[in-house]
């Protein structure tokens, strides 16, 4: 079965309705975003669980990631240049997920000391795909996620054309930055769970 990542979290209710519909990771962004949420913000969130949760991080410092090691972050979800020393400091700690950015195939000819792989397109939170054929060319040598562009009336068919582990979605389901939409999210997760 597919998963499903809904990412960009902020509100108890969005939480809540996450739960509520099975979506096994819920995202919460700790870079400079729309989406960004404080770590008091997020000892609000975990009240509501428990539920397995990625933080999505860009060039983190080492005092914030100890800070949801602390917290019990089960998933470490980096998207910006961290090097393979870093990832690799923290394996054992945490899922490690590695973010691409893929604006070309070569993008997914990688081998980076993660868990998984998240397939994003090339500016993400901004809902543009990259081209999944790429992924039939090229297919990553780990687990991967599939993100970028999602919606509930595309997910059926990336799901089809890509057989990712995952799907993760944010913009797709919002009714603004930040803000889930109750009517796109739960279309979005029966999508999933016909295919």
């Amino acid at each position: 079965m597919t998963q499903i990542k809904v990412c960009g979290l902020t509100r108890p209710g969005d939480v809540d309705l996450c739960l509520e519909l099975g979506v096994e990771r819920l995202g919460f962004v700790f870079a400079p975003s729309p989406r960004q949420i404080t770590l008091a913000q997020l000892d609000d969130l975990l009240e509501r669980g428990p539920f397995f949760w990625s933080a999505v991080l860009v060039d983190p410092g080492a005092q914030l990631v100890e800070e949801l090691l602390a917290r019990g972050c089960p998933c470490l979800q980096f998207h910006g240049g961290e090097s393979a020393e870093m990832l690799s400091a923290y394996r054992g700690r945490a899922c490690l997920v590695k973010a691409l950015r893929v604006a070309h195939p070569d993008h997914l000819k990688v081998d980076l000391p993660a868990d998984e792989y998240l397939l994003d397109g090339a500016r993400p939170g901004h809902g543009q795909p990259f081209d999944w054929s790429w992924v039939r060319e090229r297919r990553p040598a780990r687990p991967f996620f599939l993100a970028g562009g999602l919606t509930p009336d595309n997910v059926a068919e990336a799901i089809a054309r890509v057989a990712p582990l995952g799907v993760d979605v944010s913009s797709g389901v919002e009714e603004a930055p930040g803000l889930k939409c109750q009517s796109r999210l739960r279309a979005f997760v029966k999508r999933v769970r016909g295919c």
